[in-house]
């Protein structure tokens, strides 16, 4: 920030994206956030950023513009970086084994004593890669008509 006080706008923005974004964004897929005040933390440096590179002061409300502008939240870009991992493991051409992270048979698995439905009592699993891609491509359904 200090070495591009003087830069435009386009430059500052490229300068975020290609050096800063990616250190926010590293392997993602391991270790993503899912509490609200780490995804907070997170989003304020998004923010933060997109202040510096666009000239604007902390009291402008920026969602809007930053929406206009196409400058994607980092817990979009998470979404979207498993998405697009998840479909290249399916597709063979990662190097990750398929059956670890199929998310075909989620629900349900057979036990001695039955059948035990879809219950994850740890955040470890709860929010874990292969539970976050299942939530992602089985959105919940809100039945209004009950």
């Amino acid at each position: 920030m200090r070495n591009l006080k003087k830069a435009r706008t386009k430059s500052r923005s490229i300068c975020y994206k290609c050096i800063c974004r990616p250190i926010l964004e590293y392997a993602s897929q391991s270790w993503s956030p899912h509490l609200v005040k780490h995804i907070d933390t997170i989003e304020a440096i998004n923010r933060k950023a997109f202040r510096w590179a666009y000239h604007k002061k902390k009291s402008d409300h920026i969602s809007d513009l930053m929406s206009q502008l196409d400058w994607q939240t980092l817990a979009e870009r998470r979404q979207n970086s498993d998405l697009k991992l998840y479909f290249k493991i399916i597709a063979g051409s990662a190097a990750v084994d398929e059956s670890k992270v199929s998310t075909s048979h989620m629900h349900d698995h057979n036990t001695r004593t039955g059948s035990v439905v879809g219950t994850i009592n740890t955040n470890v699993k709860k929010y874990a890669f292969r539970q976050r891609v299942y939530r992602y491509l089985n959105p919940p359904i809100h039945r209004t008509d009950l």
